[in-house]
This record gives C-alpha cells, sequence and structure tokens, in this order.
C-alpha cells in the first residue's frame, strides 16, 4: 500500500483494439522526467536568445560590412589603375645584380638600398663564422 501512495499510475487506452496500457512511475523517476523536461527546456530557450542575438548583431553590422566592402572595392580599383600606369620593369637580372644569399630582392626595378639576408642566409652565415673562428672563454667560466 505504501508503494500505491508514491507511485502515479497512467493508462493509455485504445479505443480501436480495446486494449488498456498502465504505465506505473515512481515520484523519484516521475521527478527525474520533471528535471529532464526542465533542462532540455532551459537549453532550447538558451539557443533560441542565441541565435536571435546572433541575427540581430548580424543586421546592426551589415551597414558597416556594406561600407568597408565600398570601401574595399574602391582601394582595388586605385591599385589597378596604379598598376596600369606603372607597369613593372622587364629588366632581367644578371648573375652579377643577382645577390649571392639566394635571396630575390622584393624590388626587381628599384634595388634595395641595403641588402637584407633572409633568414636561411643569415642562419648560414652564423654557421660560418662561428666555425671559423675560435671560440672566446669568458672568465667566469674558466674556473
Amino acid at each position: 500500500m505504501n508503494e500505491e501512495k508514491n507511485a502515479i499510475k497512467i493508462q493509455f487506452i485504445d479505443s480501436e483494439e480495446d486494449v488498456t496500457r498502465t504505465v506505473r512511475l515512481s515520484l523519484r523517476s516521475l521527478r527525474v522526467l520533471a528535471v529532464g523536461a526542465g533542462a532540455a527546456v532551459a537549453v532550447l530557450a538558451v539557443g533560441a536568445v542565441l541565435s536571435i542575438y546572433t541575427l540581430m548583431n548580424g543586421e546592426m553590422h551589415a551597414s558597416e560590412t556594406a561600407q568597408l566592402r565600398e570601401a574595399n572595392r574602391i582601394q582595388q580599383e586605385q591599385i589597378l589603375q596604379v598598376s596600369k600606369r606603372h607597369p613593372p620593369s622587364n629588366r632581367i637580372l644578371t648573375a652579377s645584380a643577382a645577390p649571392r644569399t639566394g635571396c630575390v630582392p622584393s624590388s626587381v626595378h628599384r634595388p634595395p638600398r641595403r641588402t637584407r639576408l633572409c633568414r636561411r642566409a643569415r642562419s648560414r652565415r652564423r654557421a660560418e663564422s662561428s666555425m671559423s673562428r675560435p671560440r672566446r672563454i669568458s672568465p667566469r667560466h674558466s674556473r
């Protein structure tokens, strides 16, 4: 009798087949179902709020995006016009004009004032120079 007080009976009646099905749920399982349903509703509510926020935020920034696209288009047109006015030089680098390090200067038609070495060439030069020079021992480490 104590079990019947702590349980809920749900009856499903099928009138076409004259079948009655009874489901007994304890209060504990009913609580678990209620908590699960509440959690599902909370997750759906948070998802709905986030999607609405994302849509509204996108619409608010649509005008800014349109302005940036227009500015980008204008800049691309200006770059194209400048490149048509100043075609690249057709000068071919000879062996004497090419840098010895294997790096190609960033500007072919105007040589750089100071030759910069690429990382690979710098590390190669450091390795070559450290092998040819004897290492100095500092007085602190000689004791």
